[in-house]
């Protein structure tokens, strides 16, 4: 019987050792205040954040300003710096093609080793060599940051339409500038005011052809007299038909 009761003592007694658990809000509970003071001691105020903006908001706040808004997300080109580099890698291009050409002409003699200079996989090492180096320059070359037009703001007018516009210009400013002193005149009765016409239009004459045209001084000079005589007909010939 000793044996038979000695297991039942021991289960008896580490039944009544064990522990009860704990209910699982309070663990929870206690984890979230932990987590809630840490969080709260970690989160910056205000005066920190003004005195240390570069710490506490850094390029993070600055990247979300510029992203709230369209107007914001302005970068520069660096376009001087770009076209730097274009005019260096250019150069750099310029320098292998030299170098290809002289390999070109290098296997080209009769006095070189016969070499077809036909074929891509029959190649000399040191032309494929140079090809392969000159592709990786003109892929950096091509992209490089170059300054961009928009295709469809730009347009080309031939130099015929050109020529054709200015000639039509020419002779509708030529055939206004003699027809509208002929009609002012006309109606005109006053001599005084008919001579004032006649001076703003002859001011008007000089300052077309010197802004316009590239005649010397004398030439424009000469030209202004030309139409100076002629307005002085038309008001001699209206004189002539008045009252």
């Amino acid at each position: 019987m000793s044996n038979t009761s000695t297991p039942s003592i021991a289960l008896g007694s580490l039944s009544s050792t064990i522990p009860t658990s704990p209910p699982a809000t309070s663990r929870v509970s206690t984890s979230t205040r932990n987590s809630a003071s840490t969080t709260s001691t970690e989160q910056p105020t205000n005066e920190e954040i003004e005195r240390k903006p570069w710490k506490y908001i850094g390029y993070k706040g600055y990247a979300d300003i510029l992203s709230s808004d369209s107007d914001f997300c302005i970068f520069r080109k660096f376009l001087s710096l770009n076209c730097r580099v274009a005019l260096s890698l250019q150069d750099q291009v310029s320098a292998l093609e030299e170098e290809l050409d002289s390999l070109d002409k290098h296997y080209s003699k009769k006095s070189t080793e016969d070499t077809n200079n036909g074929s891509f996989r029959d190649d000399r090492e040191d032309r494929t060599e140079l090809v392969e180096k000159i592709h990786t320059k003109l892929a950096q070359y091509k992209e490089a940051n170059l300054p961009s037009y928009d295709q469809d703001l730009i347009f080309s007018i031939s130099d015929k339409r050109i020529d054709r516009f200015i000639t039509f210009l020419i002779l509708g400013v030529g055939t206004a500038m003699l027809i509208t002193p002929i009609w002012i005149l006309e109606v005109m009765v006053n001599p005084t005011r008919k001579l004032a016409v006649i001076t703003v239009f002859i001011v008007a004459f000089l300052a077309m052809l010197s802004s316009v045209t590239v005649a010397k001084p004398f030439e424009t000079l000469a030209a202004t007299a030309a139409y100076s005589a002629v307005l002085m007909v038309f008001l001699q010939l209206g004189n002539a038909g008045g009252p």
